[in-house]
């Protein structure tokens, strides 16, 4: 159990290729910042678009659906309005993605059993499909590894590397801490947002920096713990 946690993981972080679902030619657009940041990075693998709209974006061609992407995508980086979430999470189950980092918000967080449902049918087709998920409602991930340099998120700059990984469950905390790392100069291996904590949890990150040679030690702002036992035992 261990050893296939960190491996999924893993695929989350130093993923070969990354799809932005939602970048728009428009600056201000949660897609777009995403695409740019990843693109300011200097990530390593291969960026793509999704945008049904248009072309290109920022100079990166863009496709109707994750479907007509070419190749294989590790990675999607979900940016559209909740309603439309579902079809595009269909999609990458079809293209074979294996991970999820969705953005959007309006899902169990808004207390309505609309947004409820949603998040019920996310959770139920992303495992049906053996996709992990992070979101939603993330602020997304970083992985500072020189041979990976990914900013998916929406955080301007990526810190320097550094030997801490990094856990939030809270946005709002994440993204002031990691505007104090840039600012310090202080560096990490990875960050994730939790954002609605759906699927991937600190204990599975906790699994996966037990492995990994580049974390030496974690920090965690946890608002709760989904299996206490697990988490002490780890």
């Amino acid at each position: 159990e261990h050893r296939a946690e960190a491996r999924s993981v893993e695929r989350l972080l130093r993923p070969r290729s990354v799809a932005v679902v939602g970048a728009s030619r428009g600056e201000r657009s949660i897609g777009s910042a995403v695409l740019r940041h990843l693109r300011d990075g200097g990530f390593m693998g291969e960026v793509h678009v999704v945008n049904p709209h248009a072309d290109a974006v920022a100079g990166v061609p863009a496709y109707p659906t994750l479907r007509d992407v070419p190749g294989e995508v590790d990675l999607a980086v979900v940016a559209v309005p909740a309603e439309t979430v579902e079809s595009v999470v269909a999609d990458c189950a079809a293209h074979g993605v294996l991970g999820l980092v969705v953005i959007s918000s309006g899902f169990a967080e808004t207390g309505d059993e609309a947004g409820r449902e949603r998040q019920r049918r996310l959770v139920s087709l992303a495992r049906g499909s053996g996709m992990r998920v992070v979101g939603p409602g993330s602020f997304g991930v970083l992985n500072t590894d020189p041979a990976v340099s990914m900013n998916a998120s929406l955080s301007p700059q990526l810190p320097r590397p550094g030997r801490v990984g990094f856990f939030a469950q809270a946005g709002a905390l994440g993204i002031a801490l990691l505007d104090n790392v840039v600012r310090r100069n202080l560096g990490l291996s990875t960050f994730v947002s939790a954002g609605n904590r759906v699927d991937l949890s600190g204990n599975d990150l906790m699994q996966y920096w037990e492995e990994d040679e580049a974390t030496d030690a974690v920090m965690l702002y946890l608002e709760s713990l989904g299996n206490p036992r697990k988490f002490s035992r780890i």
